[in-house]
């Protein structure tokens, strides 16, 4: 497993986290299990491992997620990234790509 280091409160579920897009920014990785509560937990062990998706995803100064990913629970977008987690939801990252 990927974040081993992780502690156990006895409350974190078995989260799928999709990374389609964005596997320039996690060392090619598209795919990952990891135990957590809420997508706030995610998003803090993915800034750490992954020093290159905190540099473009997050604002320096205020260590905000900018507007540029897209975060969706088992399909559906979600902007409450303290909302509890269920065992086996599935959680995407989409980075927003526009153009034309």
């Amino acid at each position: 497993m990927f974040f081993k280091h992780i502690e156990r409160t006895g409350h974190d579920m078995m989260i799928k986290v999709k990374l389609p897009g964005l596997a320039h920014l996690t060392n090619g990785e598209t795919e990952l299990m990891l135990e957590a509560s809420n997508i706030l937990e995610i998003l803090g062990e993915m800034k750490k491992k992954y020093t290159q998706f905190r540099d473009r995803m997050f604002n320096p100064k205020t260590g905000k997620l900018y507007p540029e990913l897209v975060i969706t629970v088992n399909g559906k977008p979600t902007y409450d990234y303290t909302k509890k987690l269920d065992n086996g939801d599935a959680v995407a990252m989409l980075p927003v790509f526009s153009g034309g």
